[in-house]
């Protein structure tokens, strides 16, 4: 009989994720039951991320309205010296400078000479309304005289605290224009001080989005700047345990990004296909599964799925992995009563243990405990 399993973990076989290899992956698969007869099964998706370290040019956006006042600039104007100190240790990177309010300047155009973007960045000051569309419109500016090299990359850092509000909402279509003229580029959006979910006016900017606080700032910076390789290929094939469960719709499977294909081949079968999964992010799908009706309300442990298999593929690195291992939910308690007897008491008529299925409802047993001397309260 099967041990109740909340999850299991499936690693990279040619690459060790344990050791953090570039471009290894773990999948953790867990199952809860979230109503009688209900189960939800989760595939959680980590990857290590994997650079080709090519030479970076970076272009630096500040948002210096009036929000930033105060402690956000200053903290800002020092990560960012570190972030300039590190990328240019290197003489192939080069950095150039943007900073908006209810303007935009270029203050730098792509460059290697640390003292300059350093002290540009110390000399700004906080004022003005937030602009993102003049911001984005510099960016095409710099990018007119830019010629693309194969061994370099172009990274867009947009860092920002507040919503746009001058010349919106032009700042999504500037950003559509970029992306068909200039497709090479990347645009990161740094979310700095607002809160912990990633805002629509930011994603309608950016290829993606990072979370920031003067506490992380300086990390979310260096992780900003660098160029993820994407899988070629990533997908996880899945069957149901249909001896114990059934997936009633299509609907019922819920993924943060690629397709979800529900196939019926003897068992259910349900394929992920993660396009364009960047080495170094994560992935989660989630599916209900119902209990078969036959099984309700029986003691049982009931494994969720039958198999699954890993496809992945970055570079040259490929892997093919395959488990039956899987959890394994139980659906059933039983419920004792303790009669907590003091010294030279026995107790009778203690209410009957008995077994309920998850998610029931336990009644309040009628049955009240004797015990000569003694009163038991309600």
């Amino acid at each position: 009989m099967p041990i109740p399993t909340k999850s299991i973990i499936i690693t990279s076989e040619n690459s060790s994720y344990e050791d953090k290899e570039a471009g290894s992956w773990q999948v953790t698969k867990s199952a809860e039951w979230t109503a009688k007869g209900e189960a939800t099964v989760t595939f959680d998706v980590n990857t290590v991320l994997k650079t080709d370290n090519k030479a970076t040019d970076i272009i630096l956006i500040l948002d210096i309205s009036s929000s930033m006042t105060g402690r956000k600039l200053s903290r800002v104007k020092s990560d960012s010296t570190d972030l300039i100190n590190t990328v240019l240790s290197d003489d192939n990177n080069r950095i150039a400078l943007i900073a908006f309010d209810t303007k935009s300047s270029i203050l730098l155009k792509l460059t290697n000479d640390k003292e300059a973007l350093i002290n540009q960045i110390n000399n700004l000051e906080a004022i003005g309304n937030t602009n993102y569309n003049q911001a984005l419109v510099n960016v095409g500016t710099l990018l007119q005289d830019y010629t693309k090299e194969n061994d370099r990359e172009m990274i867009v850092l947009f860092l920002t605290d507040g919503y746009p509000n001058k010349d919106t909402p032009n700042q999504i279509a500037q950003y559509q224009y970029l992306k068909q003229e200039y497709p090479y580029i990347t645009i990161n959006a740094i979310q700095y001080e607002m809160g912990n979910a990633i805002l629509n006016p930011i994603k309608e900017i950016s290829d993606k989005q990072f979370l920031a606080d003067m506490d992380t700032l300086n990390n979310v910076l260096f992780d900003a700047s660098i160029v993820p390789i994407t899988y070629e290929n990533y997908q996880i094939i899945d069957y149901i345990e249909n001896d114990y469960f059934d997936l009633e719709d299509k609907n019922d499977i819920t993924a943060s990004q690629g397709k979800v294909e529900l196939e019926e081949v003897g068992k259910q079968k349900i394929t992920w296909t993660i396009d364009k999964l960047n080495s170094g992010s994560k992935a989660n799908l989630s599916m209900k599964l119902k209990l078969k009706d036959e099984y309700l309300g029986q003691y049982g442990i009931y494994p969720t799925n039958k198999s699954a298999q890993i496809i992945s593929e970055i570079n040259t690195q490929k892997e093919n992995v395959n488990t039956t291992d899987t959890p394994v939910l139980a659906n059933n308690y039983e419920v004792i009563y303790d009669a907590n007897a003091l010294d030279g008491c026995s107790v009778s008529n203690i209410p009957e243990r008995k077994n309920y299925s998850v998610h029931d409802t336990v009644p309040i047993s009628k049955d009240h405990p004797t015990c000569p001397g003694y009163r038991f309260s309600d």
